[in-house]
């Protein structure tokens, strides 16, 4: 990434109209493609061809995450994520930041151990190979193996000594070579005779497992004699083969004398020809004197290996900063740099203490972004992956996240995952998240809920709307309109607010009757929206007042509605038939002032021509109504000048 090399991931699509047609190609959501045959100008098809249909391919890459078997490991890992962005004030503010640090980092490694071992089981459990199982788990064992070390080096500080110790642990841990030697060896009734005894021994010895070394040799006759041997000297050097014990209170200086008399003790022996009576032993011998030439053999392990042996019986208080100039010697003593695969690049890395390039070479050359996200994250917050920029100005931690949430984008059900990793990327998070919430595909009303809760409180405001139109017309075009109506409230839409609202007014035209009654009678501020809501919102004030026997109130209440225009000219005759059984009522509702300009109203009416869609049986009934109306108005007006003299 630093360096301007290019890795191309190439993706072989087999369809016949590619070379006459061309290929047109568009952007999914993600790491995700659609592609399909043609964009060539003048391009025809070949008649033996021309029967084929033209496909639309979808083209999908690094979509490991993706798969059953690895959904364990994104679940666990993104609620560790989430912790370590809850709690990173603490690692600079705490002095115990880097202990919680260590401790995020082996609940990763756990996460990880548990997928490998689950993968190992099925495998096992399966009747066929399943090849995808197989290079799954290859690739996470690759992956533990790393952030394992990852671990030691940098993220524990492991003090001079302790760090061997912790490196051994690494090597016995992931390199189970010697396990499996001495498995197969103790199944046998003569463990000694078998093939790989001394090989298991001296694997055991390499490793620094001196107990397990020492019981293995126990297994041989020689081991039983009561004379004194070259088999019972080698075992009691085993024996005696002192351990690093810091967190028991053993100094550096106190273990180094400790280590260097036995030392000078094996080589006493192997001076003196102690173990020349038997060639597995002398070999075995020279590896606790730390002769080099034993540290060279294949056999035993790669380079990464034979460090490790070569610095517990030469140097064993190696410091971590010491590391990379013996890596470089276990390299080269092992066949040098044109011997080592991708994964040793990997670890060589790490040996030499490059946080930067090993983010680098897990990018590149594993398949999926997973590893390189989250421990560059576990490095940023330890502070040694500070924020570098690169070429085209993304921070190159942020840049690590980005494409891991890029490659979970295609999957429609990470979105939620996908917008929490989005949100660790500080100085970009808004335009992100506001360009993934666009594609995001909406397929329920719990969904967009969500999504708009998220939206809301990153401030991605127009989004927000967005999700909220979207909604409003898709259950409008269900006639769902409380739930039209619901959604288009919370964008303030004023124009889609007063389309919803004629609907319902139509509705109510139609029916007689009002439905979303609880919408309706609660609707606050949002009334003032448009003009269509705000007379929906008291038309139905109306009716309540009127149920209530409150006929003074209703009556004040549509009469303001019909002289302040709010009401639409086609709603017209159905206000003033509503004022018939108020102007029935014994008590007088209207007053001369009021009747008149009901009076006024219904004249005007009649200049209108509101009749053109009606039936004739419907027109009849209409025109019936307004003159009954208009004699109510006629004798309300006169028992209101007589109540008023």
């Amino acid at each position: 990434m630093a360096d301007n090399e290019e890795f191309v991931n190439e993706m072989n699509i087999n369809d016949k109209l590619f070379d006459p047609c061309g290929i047109l190609s568009s952007w999914g959501v993600g790491n995700q493609m659609m592609v399909a045959a043609g964009g060539d100008v003048g391009s025809e098809r070949p008649n033996q061809l021309a029967h084929l249909p033209i496909l639309i391919h979808e083209v999908r890459w690094s979509n490991e995450m993706h798969l059953d078997i690895t959904r364990k490991l994104l679940n666990e890992s993104h609620r560790i994520f989430i912790e370590v962005q809850e709690a990173r004030n603490d690692f600079q503010k705490s002095s115990q930041g880097q202990q919680l640090l260590v401790k995020f980092s082996r609940k990763y490694r756990s996460v990880l151990r548990a997928c490998v071992l689950e993968i190992k089981s099925k495998i096992e459990e399966s009747i066929m190979e399943d090849v995808q199982l197989v290079m799954q788990l290859e690739l996470l064992s690759m992956m533990e193996i790393i952030w394992n070390l990852c671990e030691i080096l940098f993220i524990e500080n492991s003090p001079a000594g302790v760090v061997l110790s912790r490196l051994a642990e690494w090597c016995k841990f992931h390199f189970t070579q010697a396990d499996d030697f001495m498995e197969e060896c103790i199944q046998t009734e003569q463990p000694y005779n078998h093939e790989l005894y001394w090989s298991t021994i001296k694997c055991l010895v390499l490793q620094g497992r001196t107990d397990d070394a020492q019981n293995m040799l126990k297994l041989h006759p020689e081991c039983q004699s009561q004379k004194d041997n070259a088999f019972l000297s080698m075992e009691e050097l085993l024996r005696k083969m002192p351990h690093f014990t810091y967190y028991r209170g053993q100094s550096v200086v106190e273990f180094e004398m400790k280590w260097n008399h036995w030392q000078e003790e094996c080589r006493r022996r192997f001076d003196e020809g102690e173990f020349n009576v038997n060639k597995e032993l002398q070999e075995i011998a020279m590896i606790l004197c730390g002769e080099d030439a034993v540290f060279e053999n294949p056999d035993y392990g790669g380079w990464h290996q034979m460090l490790i042996s070569r610095l517990l019986f030469t140097q064993p208080t190696v410091s971590v900063m010491e590391l990379q100039h013996h890596s470089k010697i276990s390299v080269e003593s092992c066949g040098g740099h044109e011997h080592l695969g991708a994964f040793d690049h990997i670890l060589l890395a790490a040996f030499e203490l490059d946080p930067y390039s090993v983010i680098k070479e897990c990018s590149q050359q594993l398949s999926n972004w997973w590893l390189a996200a989250h421990l560059s994250d576990i490095f940023y917050h330890l502070g040694i992956l500070s924020q570098k920029k690169l070429e085209f100005g993304v921070d190159f931690h942020e840049l690590l996240i980005l494409e891991y949430a890029t490659s979970l984008m295609s999957h429609e059900s990470l979105w939620r995952v996908t917008i929490d990793y989005l949100s660790a990327c500080s100085e970009n998070e808004n335009n992100y998240l506001s360009l993934f919430v666009r594609k995001i595909p909406i397929t329920s009303e719990k969904k967009a809920s969500k999504l708009l809760r998220i939206c809301q409180n990153r401030g991605l405001l127009a989004e927000a709307q967005s999700i909220c139109r979207q909604m409003s017309v898709s259950a409008l075009q269900r006639n769902r309109l409380g739930a039209a109506l619901s959604w288009c409230l919370k964008c303030n839409d004023s124009a889609l607010t007063m389309r919803i609202a004629e609907k319902m007014l139509s509705e109510y035209a139609r029916t007689g009757e009002f439905t979303h009654i609880d919408l309706l009678d609660y609707l606050g501020p949002s009334i003032l929206l448009s003009d269509r809501l705000t007379f929906l919102g008291k038309y139905r004030d109306f009716h309540k007042l009127y149920a209530e026997g409150m006929h003074k109130e209703s009556g004040n209440l549509l009469l303001n509605l019909l002289i302040s225009n709010i009401a639409p000219v086609e709603f017209w005759p159905s206000l003033l038939i509503d004022c018939l059984p108020l102007l029935e009522c014994e008590e007088i509702v209207f007053n001369a002032s009021d009747s008149a300009k009901l009076l006024a109203k219904s004249n005007t009416l009649d200049q209108i021509n509101l009749d053109s869609e009606l039936s004739d049986s419907e027109k009849e009934t209409r025109q019936k109504r307004l003159e009954l109306l208009k004699l109510n108005m006629s004798r309300n007006l006169a028992r209101a000048i007589v109540n008023a003299g």
